[in-house]
C-alpha cells in the first residue's frame, strides 16, 4: 500500500484505534504487541507514512463502547473531533498532535 499510494501522489495515513480492552486495562498491552507497533512506526517512518496511534490516547474511555469494541454516542463524537483535530493538523503540514507518531515533520514522537 505503501509504495502505490506513494507512486499515485497520495499521502497514506494509518491508524491505531482503540478496543475496549485498552480502554479498560491501558497496561495490558503485550511486549510482543509493542515491539511490533515500534517496528511498524519505523518501517512506516522509512516510507514517509503518517501513523497515527489511539490505542494509548486517553481521550477515548470505557464509558465510550456500546457492544463489544463498537463506540456509542458519546464515543462517536470523542473519535470524530480527535479525527478531526489530527487530521486538520496533518493537512495543515503539522505534527498531529497528543502522542501519535506522526512522520510528516522531523520531529520525533514524543
Amino acid at each position: 500500500m505503501a509504495q502505490v499510494t506513494k507512486e499515485a501522489g497520495i499521502q497514506l495515513v494509518l491508524v491505531r484505534c482503540k478496543n475496549r480492552k485498552y480502554a479498560e486495562t491501558p497496561d495490558h498491552e503485550p511486549e510482543s504487541m509493542k515491539r511490533y507497533t515500534q517496528d511498524l512506526a519505523r518501517y512506516l517512518q522509512e516510507r514517509r507514512v503518517h501513523f497515527l496511534d489511539y490505542v494509548h490516547v486517553p481521550d477515548i474511555k470505557p464509558g465510550h463502547f456500546a457492544g463489544g469494541d463498537h463506540l456509542n454516542e458519546d464515543g462517536r463524537q470523542a473519535w470524530t473531533d480527535l479525527m478531526i483535530e489530527d487530521l486538520t493538523a496533518l493537512l495543515a503540514g503539522q505534527r498531529a498532535p497528543r502522542e501519535l507518531t506522526n512522520f510528516a515533520t522531523s520531529r520525533p514522537a514524543e
